[in-house]
C-alpha cells in the first residue's frame, strides 16, 4: 500500500510529506465533493493522527528536545527544554541565542567541532547556563541533519537534566 501510515520514526517525515502530496494531487484531481471526501479524508484523519501524537510526544517529554542552526538560532523547542534552563516558556528560548546557554563560547565551540566530525553525538555532557546563572548538567544527544529543503545543516537533539546528580555528589564528595 503506497501511502500507509509508517510508524518507524526514521520514515515519518517521508510519510507525512508523501501523505500530504498525495492529498493534495487527490483534491485538485477531483471535481466531485463526495468522491474527494471519500478519497482525501481516510488519508487527511490518518495525517492528523499521526501529527497529534507526535506533538504530544514533543510537548510531553520529560527530556528537552530541540532544534537549532549551526549559528545558534533555537528554531524550536519543548516545554522541558525551557524548565530545564529555567524559562517559563517555549517562546521564551526562541528569543534567545544558543551562545546565551553557554558559560564560555569556547564550550559552544567545541561542542559544534564534535558535531561537525562525528554528525551524532550521544551522551555529551555539558554544562549549560539556566536563566538565573546557575549551571544546568545535561547530557546531551543530538543529530547534525539536512533541512527538509537540503539548504543548510540544522542541529536536532534532546537533553536530560542530571544537575541534581551533580549537587548530591557534591555533598557526598
Amino acid at each position: 500500500m503506497p501511502n500507509e501510515v509508517l510508524l518507524s520514526v526514521d520514515n515519518t517525515r517521508q510519510a507525512i510529506s508523501s501523505g500530504l502530496r498525495d492529498s493534495v494531487a487527490t483534491e485538485h484531481s477531483c471535481t466531485d465533493r463526495g468522491s474527494r471526501a471519500n478519497s482525501v479524508a481516510p488519508k487527511e484523519r490518518a495525517l492528523l493522527m499521526m501529527e497529534d501524537r507526535y506533538r504530544l510526544l514533543f510537548e510531553r517529554n520529560v527530556a528537552g528536545v530541540f532544534i537549532s542552526t549551526l549559528d545558534g538560532r533555537i528554531l524550536d523547542c519543548n516545554p522541558a527544554f525551557a524548565r530545564i534552563l529555567g524559562y517559563g516558556s517555549p517562546a521564551e528560548i526562541l528569543a534567545r541565542r544558543a551562545i546565551d546557554f553557554y558559560f564560555s563560547p569556547s564550550d559552544r565551540e567545541e561542542f559544534l567541532s564534535q558535531l561537525g566530525t562525528r554528525q551524532v553525538l550521544t551522551n555529551y555532557e555539558i554544562c549549560y547556563k539556566r536563566k538565573d546563572g546557575a549551571p544546568a548538567w545535561v547530557l546531551e544527544n543530538v543529530s547534525l541533519v539536512s533541512s527538509e529543503d537540503d539548504q543548510k545543516q540544522i542541529i536536532e537533539g534532546t537533553v536530560d537534566d542530571f544537575s541534581h546528580r551533580i549537587s548530591l555528589h557534591s555533598l557526598l564528595g
